[in-house]
């Protein structure tokens, strides 16, 4: 690998013919190694075999790739013959880009219903914004896809697959500007944005890309919590904490389910700020 990551930075007019990159490579190295030849594209030409789906997306969305599938026919009608492979060009299509990822593994359901995409950074306040503040307050959201990206250091992946997706299937225009991410509004948070926001922002609105006024999501729960979120908020960073935030979370929506009156009128005065965005 390391002899490859060295010809791709040095070429310069060359071809490549890689079988089957994704062998023997961790997912996210792969996904490293495959913006390093998406940056030497313009300067050589790959011709790369593969039966990833993740090789396909990423290679796929840049408008010179052309993506051809391989098929095996060893018989025509009742008589068999010697196995001939076909290699047919695959039509820069929705339908036949879509078909292409599903047939690699790659689960395409419910692909083309959503309107939008809301990346969060933790699970407790996307379940929290699914399933009783987007019900609540904003129904016409419904055909928002809320997503969690577990954590702050998982935030521009999950964004950057997503806008992958987009550009392979050929539905940038359509989905260009219909994803937000907002995130806790702490140091790492802020970092993130402000990079989210540098790197996109040619071509996305930056207020796309925005941190809450609270440093926890925690703090957005209603009064009768914060006892509660001050003694977990105030326990040191480790797992530990994180499994009484979840449990926090698990109460706040048990309390949702029991008394949802109750609970809707609270979370309209806590977490008035989620709302209104």
């Amino acid at each position: 690998m390391l002899g490859l990551i060295t010809q791709l930075c040095l070429a310069k007019g060359h071809l490549f013919l890689i079988e089957e990159l994704e062998n023997d490579i961790h997912p996210e190295a792969l996904k490293a190694l495959l913006g390093v030849i998406e940056r030497r594209v313009n300067q050589n030409q790959f011709i790369i075999s593969t039966h990833s789906h993740i090789v396909v997306r990423y290679l796929g969305g840049i408008p010179a790739t052309r993506i051809y599938e391989a098929s095996l026919t060893d018989r025509i009608g009742d008589d068999y013959r010697l196995p001939t492979s076909t290699f047919t060009l695959v039509e820069s299509t929705v339908t036949a880009r879509s078909a292409v990822l599903k047939r690699l593994g790659f689960e395409l359901s419910d692909f083309d219903l959503w309107e939008g995409w809301l990346i969060l950074e933790e699970s407790s306040a996307e379940r929290l914004i699914k399933n009783y503040l987007i019900p609540w307050f904003v129904p016409r959201l419904s055909m928002i896809r809320t997503l969690s990206a577990g954590g702050t250091s998982e935030v521009e992946p999950t964004f950057n697959n997503y806008r992958r997706l987009f550009l392979f299937a050929h539905l940038e225009e359509r989905y260009r500007e219909a994803a937000w991410v907002i995130v806790d509004g702490d140091e790492s948070g802020r970092k993130v944005i402000d990079k989210l926001q540098t790197t996109f922002g040619a071509t996305w609105p930056k207020d796309h890309f925005r941190v809450w006024t609270h440093t926890d999501f925690e703090r957005f729960y209603p009064q009768q919590f914060t006892d509660e979120v001050e003694r977990v908020l105030a326990m040191p960073h480790g797992q530990h904490k994180q499994e009484a935030k979840i449990a926090l979370g698990e109460q706040v929506r048990h309390w949702c389910d029991e008394s949802p009156a109750e609970a809707e009128a609270a979370f309209k005065e806590s977490a008035i700020e989620v709302i209104t965005l």
